[in-house]
């Protein structure tokens, strides 16, 4: 039973910040959370590799008249936070501490760090490092708290069992890495538009989309090379958008724009000849037709079985200066212009095909 709580507990937390049920919202994740945390009746926490020291003193062999829990908090650097915790509760107890940023409402997306810590002493000090946190925490104003329930921090101990639920907190400022806390709660905005908002086949309008979400990256896309991938900074999030019906297929979280396969700097590295004034895109080839995607989601055909399907190449396919000058010096004049060798960038390309 106890073990299920836990779990139910944890499913609410991740829900507060990715609502994961259809229709469902951050507040009701945040309630849902309060409610299992009180009620659990024991967890298992792991205290990772958190360095803790405990000044061991005789624990009280009764309920002392007056329970208390303390926090003294020290920043040690830009996302280390030492915690001090004094306590005169009967021996071992287990506690929760958490650095949250202030002025956070249960509908917010959460920004802050937790760990689970069994104190063994009168004063235990841990350090929690809150860059395994899921997300780099911002720089700003935060809250250092611990919380004692009985009801699961005291498994194992008769005596703190009848004792209070306890909580203390102390404010103090963390430099963060990765920019500042309104930054990340406008991006913790954006996030959650999207997720509440975009929905697959909706309507796909770049200018209305950068008016909510803030200027975009275009780039290609792993679905296919019908769909371009636009990534928006403000939110560290791209929506795939299929380009032939101007429809949003989906959203996934950070940077999902494809990498270019195919680059000059490559192609010479290996000493094959790169044919293109572009210095970098994507190479393919359906069943025996190669094609070459630029990064502005132009795609064209690069071999004759190509041709039809996509766009001409010529555009980008750059003109032989060499073998120009020495045509013009040997009198030849007019026709076709000299281009520089395709041939390498076709047979990369039907390495490809399926």
């Amino acid at each position: 039973m106890v073990g299920i709580l836990v779990l139910l507990w944890l499913a609410a937390i991740a829900g507060v910040a990715y609502p994961y049920i259809w229709g469902s919202r951050r507040w009701q994740f945040a309630i849902a959370a309060a409610l299992i945390g009180i009620t659990i009746g024991a967890v298992a926490p792991k205290d990772g590799k958190s360095s803790e020291t405990a000044i061991e003193t005789a624990s009280p062999r009764t309920m002392p008249a007056k329970p208390f829990l303390s926090i003294e908090p020290k920043a040690l650097d830009a996302h280390r936070v030492q915690l001090t915790i004094g306590t005169n509760l009967p021996m071992p107890i287990k506690v929760a501490t958490s650095i949250d940023l202030r002025g956070q409402k249960p509908t917010d997306t959460y920004i802050g760090y937790s760990e689970f810590i069994t104190l063994t002493g009168a004063s235990t000090t841990v350090v929690l490092d809150t860059s395994k946190s899921d997300k780099p925490l911002p720089a700003g104003d935060y809250d250092a708290t611990v919380d004692f329930f009985p009801k699961w921090g005291a498994e194992g101990n008769e005596l703190a069992k009848g004792a209070p639920q306890l909580h203390a907190e102390k404010q103090l400022k963390l430099a963060g890495s990765s920019g500042s806390a309104a930054d990340a709660r406008q991006l913790n905005e954006h996030q959650s538009w999207v997720m509440e908002n975009v929905a697959m086949n909706m309507p796909w309008s770049k200018a209305s989309f950068e008016r909510r979400l803030g200027k975009s990256d275009k780039g290609r896309s792993d679905l296919s090379h019908l769909h371009d991938a636009y990534y928006f900074p403000g939110a560290d999030m791209t929506l795939l958008v299929n380009r032939l019906q101007n429809q949003v297929t989906t959203w996934k979280m950070g940077n999902a724009i494809l990498a270019p396969n195919a680059t000059k700097a490559e192609f010479e590295k290996r000493g094959l000849k790169w044919p293109l004034s572009a210095e970098a895109g994507y190479l393919g080839c359906d069943g025996n037709a190669v094609w070459f995607a630029t990064a502005d989601g132009t795609t064209y055909a690069v071999n004759g079985a190509a041709h039809g399907r996509y766009k001409p190449i010529e555009p980008i396919w750059s003109i032989d200066q060499k073998m120009m000058r020495e045509l013009k010096a040997a009198g030849a004049g007019g026709g076709s212009p000299a281009r520089i060798n395709i041939g390498d960038l076709i047979q990369e390309g039907l390495k490809l095909c399926s």
